[in-house]
């Protein structure tokens, strides 16, 4: 996904999200917590240096 994002995109804008505020939410926890937001962020962000982006 990160990939696709890259090569469709000049400009890829990220929101920095309360992810530690919004774990506290015990009906969201599970599911924020599973969704791996830092990975996909450092593999996007690395992903853009590479190509110049």
């Amino acid at each position: 996904m990160s990939t696709n994002f890259v090569k469709k995109y000049d400009t890829i804008v990220l929101e920095d999200l309360n992810v530690s505020g919004m774990i506290k939410n015990r009906k969201l926890a599970k599911a924020i917590s599973n969704l791996g937001w830092r990975q996909f962020r450092t593999l996007l962000e690395a992903k853009c240096d590479k190509c110049g982006k």
